[in-house]
């Protein structure tokens, strides 16, 4: 029969094991963001190369449709707003992740020590 201890710290660590794999999927999809970021921020300075009487395209599906200079530079500029914003949004995200696995592993650390203490004491029972 498992003590209470012993279920309580099955349960944490459990829930520490979610909450790794939480961080990690905020880890990969802070990592695709930062990618987009980098893509766009190429755009952006390709557009910036680019004359404003020259022509720009953008490619929609497997076409390529004629764009306003100034509207292809504010939408690049749009997506590189929201990129950002979300890249932090998973950095605090992740922050956040980090601080709860450190309350976890506390409570696991404790939570072990007393299932131990408890096995030790059944050992001295057992003995006896």
């Amino acid at each position: 029969m498992m003590s209470s201890a012993k279920e309580l710290l099955q349960k944490t660590m459990e829930g520490l094991q979610k909450l790794s794999q939480e961080k990690s999927q905020y880890i990969t999809t802070r990592e695709k963001l930062v990618t987009q970021l980098s893509e766009n921020t190429m755009v952006k300075k390709e557009l910036e190369l680019v004359k404003e009487e020259d022509v720009v395209f953008k490619q929609i599906g497997p076409a390529l449709v004629k764009q306003d200079h100034t509207e292809a530079k504010g939408n690049v500029q749009k997506r590189l707003d929201y990129i950002e914003a979300e890249v932090k949004r998973y950095e605090s995200l992740i922050e956040e992740k980090d601080k709860e696995i450190v309350g976890q592993q506390e409570k696991a650390t404790s939570l072990k020590s007393k299932v131990d203490e408890e096995m030790k004491q059944q050992q001295q029972q057992s003995v006896q």
